[in-house]
This record gives C-alpha cells, structure tokens and sequence, in this order.
C-alpha cells in the first residue's frame, strides 16, 4: 500500500512542467547513447558530465524512446521521470526492509513514509526530473549492507553510487568507515577488491586507454565546470546568491571543497 501510493502520487504529477533545459538535456543523451551504445557515447556527445554508470541507463530507456518514438514528444519528460521515481520507491523498500529487522514494523512503515511523502524528493524526482534518486539508493543500500555485515556487497554499490554521481565522496567516508569497524584487515582489503572489480566491470565496455585518466576526465572534467559555489540547488550557498563564482576560504581552498570536508 505504502509504495502503491508513493508511485501513484509521483506519476500523477508527472505532466507538471519540470527543469526543462536538464530535460531536454537528459533527452539529447538518451538518444545519442541510443543510436551509439554506451562504447563511445563519450566520443561523441558534445558535452556529459555524467560518469559511465548513468549511460547504460541512458542506453536502455533511450532504446525504449527510440522503439516508441517518443523522441520530441512529452511523453519523453514522462519516462525521464519514471527513472528517478522507480529508484525513489526502491530506496522506500530499502528503508522499510532495513529498519523492520532492527525496530518494529510500525516505526518501520512510519520512518519509510516520511521518506515516501517528502515533499521535497517527490517533486524533485516527479516534477523536476533530476535523476539524484539513483545514487541515493545505491549510497543508502551500500550504508545499510555495511550495517548490516555485507562489506563486499556494500563496497559493491559504494562504487555504483560513485560512478553515478561525483556527490557520492561526500558520504563515501562514512561507509568505509562503517566497513573497516565491522570488519577484519583482510575482509576490509577483499572487499576494497570487490570495488575495483566494479568500477573495472563497469568501465570495460567504453572505448579507452587508460581507466583512470578515462575517469578523471570526466569527474574533474564536470568539477571544473562548475566554478560556482551554487547553480540551481537552493542549498547554504544559495543564500549568497545563485551562479556565483567560488571563492577561495581562508585564502587556502574553495568554499566546495571546504563544504566537502565540513562534511
């Protein structure tokens, strides 16, 4: 009933207008990777600076754009939208399943609920058309397997997170933490292996020479794209104004970096 109903409201509001230009965006990508698959979607988009994960979902619901020719049409901000709305009620699923086996089932389906009905991550996912609901769920399944004493499992979906979205690192410290505690030297080195094996799992089918300038091109490639200590995001640093450009804190680092490690 509660996912039922979470899924219900966001498909509802589905036809409210949302960020267009990240939509239209996100509907370029979709259908280059589309047309060119995933091995060298890199080479010939004109600009993404979204890591390799993201273009396998971009592939696969671009494909499914493509067979229903949906391509320009407003159905098109619709199935961009099923994609963080589905992840939203996976991430329901994960708190539920998670806190059922460590509190009650009552407390349980009331702490999922508050997630289920937050205005905020609705409207972010069934409104906007962010897609920030797939590293969501990837970071809070990986922090629950390392609660719960899976740290290969959990190093498994840290490094999914991480090829999601660069945001990831802010969180990552906290689970290797997490895992290192729960878990002897050996364990913690096999599943740091675990990780590679991953992040080598996922990168293979792109077109490269080398993994790790192939990753640091795009990660540091999308950070030095946005010199600003906000764009859109109406966060602490919205309210020194939107699009302005970062500063250095203390004349040492900038205000991001020095966000990042406050965290």
């Amino acid at each position: 009933m509660l996912l039922s109903s979470a899924f219900i409201i966001r498909l509802i509001l589905f036809p409210l207008p949302g960020y267009e230009i990240d939509l239209n965006t996100f509907s370029s990508w979709f259908n280059t990777a589309a047309q060119y698959g995933p091995r060298v979607f890199y080479n010939v988009v004109q600009w993404c600076d979204y890591p390799p994960l993201n273009i396998y979902i971009f592939w696969g619901f671009g494909s499914i754009a493509n067979s229903f020719s949906i391509f320009g049409t407003p159905q098109m901000a619709y199935l961009i939208k099923l994609i963080p709305s589905i992840f939203d009620i996976a991430t329901i699923m994960v708190i539920f399943v998670f806190l059922r086996n460590r509190i009650n089932f009552k407390l349980a389906i009331i702490v999922a609920s508050l997630y289920a009905f937050n205005p905020a991550i609705i409207i972010n996912s069934a409104v906007w058309g962010q897609l920030d609901a797939i590293y969501t769920f990837l970071l809070l399944l990986s922090l629950t397997l390392a609660l719960a004493l899976k740290p290969k499992l959990s190093m498994v979906f840290l490094v999914l997170s991480l090829l999601t979205k660069p945001q990831s690192i802010a969180i990552a410290p906290l689970i290797l933490f997490v895992i290192f505690k729960k878990t002897d030297a050996r364990t913690f080195v096999v599943s740091l292996f675990a990780g590679i094996l991953t992040m080598f799992a996922v990168i293979i089918p792109f077109q490269w020479s080398n993994p790790f300038s192939f990753l640091s091109n795009i990660y540091f490639g999308a950070y030095q794209g946005y010199t600003y200590t906000t764009v859109n995001a109406f966060n602490l640093w919205a309210l020194g104004g939107l699009w302005v450009i970062e500063t250095k804190f203390l004349f040492l680092i900038g205000w991001i970096l020095f966000g990042a490690l406050v965290v």
